[in-house]
């Protein structure tokens, strides 16, 4: 029973050492002095250094991604972290230099040191999850690879957004040094490596040299570097007149590059980059519900030859050849266990003790491959099936690999994607000889959902994917009603250029909603004389309702500074009641209604004016005015015809809520209003001999109502 026990405790000791050391090594501070974190870097040829504060959640969150990344690499980068708000602790010791900036002032942030005495710095601006940390650090260790045949060229193109390709005698040329710290710079800018940097060493002997030659068409005048971007359209740097060899003026030209492909790529896509494309043509979102299965779908869909790196192959071929040999060595480790067990043992034997202490290093080896492939998050994501899929994984060399490689969580597959699923939709528009294009805009559900709950979008569950497209042109969204595979989505593009699928709007909801409670709706409106109103009630209300005045408040919950403006509304509407149908007070909620272009307004409350039989001369109430009783109550008043003008104030006076000395000063305002209005249609009987009939009416009306304000004032 003993033994067991110090069985027990060892299997203990030794997991926790092996989670132990996971971190150690990471020099942190509190613990390492920050002046000796200065004088690691000067002795690495990369090194990390992540800013953090104990008291933001966001730092301590990518804390914990940073220390698993660092996991994987702490054999060919070293790892620190500081808490710049520990009293032993100072950022600005740490970073004695300006970059980018300035110091740190925001937490996360991880700076990146390269060369022997950390000479170029590179800030991280990407995600803080696993997989950007990882890409990240993975390209700060490859940050150029060689380009051999077209056939590697064709494969890169089609997994990236852009291709940069340097071309230099020897790794020795300066010109080769400076493109080199271009493409770690540029990191800062795209820090996953959707463009990609490869190299070409030009010799007569390589098999490199006839790749080189049909890139520069037999002109090989020196070093240069090329561009191939979305354009498809080759540029050399060469050409670029008074070009300098250095990182700078490199960067400066991809920039300038960058700009114009800025709407064609596909690696950062969010939804700006849908309001940017929106400006061109229509753009197709699909928003990934089921990363995992999606992906494994799209990549029996793209050619796998292409799509998949040669490096991702051939990882996973020495995974399962290596599995069975991996399999015999956890049986002799259970095996080996066997000798606790027998109480016979239980005593101080030499060659047992050996034995034992061989079989602890290699009981504390397996274990930490273990924990070390179980600090990749991704992995308790994935569904139950492919959960064993994590003790294939190897040793360090290939796990990085594998990791970076790794198609359900490469970058280089959203933009494979995104590519495929774009040819698709050009072929279906050539099909249908639509002159219509539509721009392909991938995008992860969990991420954006915030986005798509604004849309009113809901997606499906049992869908791998969520797809609709967003046209400007009809201001409708057209949503993918199926689920998301290749036959499905053909057919929903064909019902798009054939005109024939229904649009999506926000309050196609609004009746379960009204519905569920149609008492209470029905006393608020009646209470306080308003209608709340969707999409289409309000525009058949524009188009239909034109011997009505109508006051609209466009509004919405999240608004912070609506509630002000709504109090007013209410008491207006309130006070105004009994003028209903002539003046109708309604409400619209615009972030359950897709309104038109015309009422989506930059800010909200928005309160508008509809005038009898004038519907062209609406009013906006003025922002910088206050938005109290007098001020509402006037702007609405003074967009009414001057009939119903003279109707309002004479049912505000005989209104209850006024006392006797606000009363009288009413009616005083109404008689001077209308006197007003009847020497000005004099005025107008004069001018408009054709209108006279008209403006007798109004006269005539005028009389009837001087009557009522004439009386009101003697009592």
């Amino acid at each position: 029973m003993m033994c067991r026990l110090k069985i027990l405790i060892i299997a203990v000791t030794i997991i926790v050492a092996s989670v132990h050391s996971l971190y150690v090594s990471i020099e942190q501070c509190p613990g390492t002095d920050v002046k000796r974190i200065r004088q690691q870097i000067q002795h690495h040829e990369i090194s990390l250094i992540f800013y953090y504060t104990r008291w933001s959640a966001d730092s301590l969150e990518a804390l914990q991604e940073y220390n698993d990344v660092a996991v994987y690499y702490s054999d060919k980068i070293y790892f620190s972290s500081i808490d710049c708000w520990h009293l032993q602790c100072n950022c600005s010791r740490a970073l004695n230099t300006p970059v980018g900036s300035g110091l740190p002032h925001k937490w996360p942030t991880l700076m990146a040191y390269y060369g022997s005495r950390g000479q170029l710095q590179i800030q991280y601006h990407g995600l803080w999850s696993f997989k950007d940390i990882q890409q990240f650090v993975h390209n700060l260790v490859y940050p150029l690879e060689r380009l051999h045949t077209n056939e590697d060229l064709e494969q890169t193109k089609l997994v990236s957004d852009a291709v940069v390709i340097g071309i230099f005698k020897s790794p020795d040329s300066r010109e080769y040094k400076q493109y080199l710290m271009a493409a770690l710079k540029w990191l800062e800018s795209d820090p996953l490596r959707t463009y990609r940097f490869k190299v070409i060493f030009y010799t007569n002997t390589t098999a490199a040299a006839t790749t080189y030659s049909r890139l520069l068409k037999g002109d090989d005048s020196g070093p240069d570097i090329l561009f191939m971007g979305a354009s498809n359209i080759t540029k050399r740097y060469a050409e670029l007149q008074g070009h300098i060899w250095n990182a700078t003026n490199i960067l400066l030209w991809l920039h300038r590059e960058l700009k114009g492909d800025l709407k064609k790529l596909h690696g950062y896509a969010t939804p700006i980059t849908i309001a940017q494309k929106l400006n061109q043509n229509s753009v197709l979102a699909v928003f990934v519900n089921q990363p995992h299965p999606f992906f494994t779908y799209m990549e029996e869909k793209v050619d796998r030859d292409k799509a998949c790196s040669k490096i991702a192959s051939d990882c996973w071929k020495r995974i399962q050849q290596n599995e069975y040999f991996r399999a015999l060595g956890i049986q002799h480790i259970l095996e080996s266990l066997q000798i606790y067990t027998d109480n016979n043992l239980c005593y101080y034997n030499m060659d047992i003790a050996l034995k034992n202490l061989g079989d602890y290093y290699e009981i504390n080896s397996y274990l930490k491959f273990l924990v070390q492939n179980l600090a990749y998050p991704s992995s308790s994501k994935v569904k139950d099936d492919f959960k064993p899929n994590i003790m294939r994984l190897l040793n360090f060399h290939h796990i990085t690999n594998c990791l970076n490689f790794e198609i359900k969580s490469s970058n280089s597959l959203y933009i494979a994607t995104a590519k495929h699923l774009q040819a698709v939709v050009d072929k279906e528009a050539k099909l249908f000889n639509s002159n219509r294009t539509i721009s392909v805009v991938v995008l992860d559900t969990e991420r954006y959902k915030d986005y798509l709950q604004g849309l009113d979008m809901r997606p499906q569950s049992q869908s791998m994917a969520s797809a609709f497209i967003i046209d400007m042109k009809q201001e409708s969204i057209f949503p993918m009603t199926d689920q998301f595979d290749m036959t499905n989505f053909r057919r929903y593009l064909g019902q798009y250029y054939q005109r024939c699928l229904p649009a999506h709007f926000k309050s196609e909801h609004l009746k379960q909603l009204n519905n569920s409670s149609p008492r209470k709706a029905k006393n608020f409106s009646d209470s306080y004389g308003m209608a709340n109103l969707n999409r289409f009630t309000f525009q058949n209300s524009l188009l239909y309702s034109h011997n009505q005045s109508l006051v609209l408040l466009i509004h919405s919950p999240e608004c912070a500074l609506c509630g002000t403006l709504q109090h007013t509304f209410i008491q207006i509407s309130s006070a105004l009641r009994s003028l209903a149908p002539e003046l109708q007070f309604v409400r619209l909620n615009a972030l359950l209604n897709d309104l038109p272009w015309q009422f989506n307004m930059a800010s909200l409350p928005v309160l508008l004016v509809f005038p009898k039989h004038g519907f062209s001369d609406t009013r906006i109430f003025p922002s910088h005015l206050k938005p109290d009783f007098k001020n509402v109550f006037a702007f609405i008043l003074k967009q009414l015809p001057a009939e119903d003008q003279i109707k309002t104030i004479v049912t505000f006076c005989q209104s209850r809520g006024l006392g006797s000395n606000h009363t009288q000063s009413c009616w005083r305002f109404a008689k001077n209003l209308l006197m007003q209005h009847i020497s000005n249609h004099l005025h107008y009987w004069q001018l408009f001999e054709n209108e006279r009939s008209i403006i007798f009416q109004r006269l005539r009306a005028f009389k009837d109502m001087s009557l009522d304000v004439q009386r009101n004032l003697r009592l």
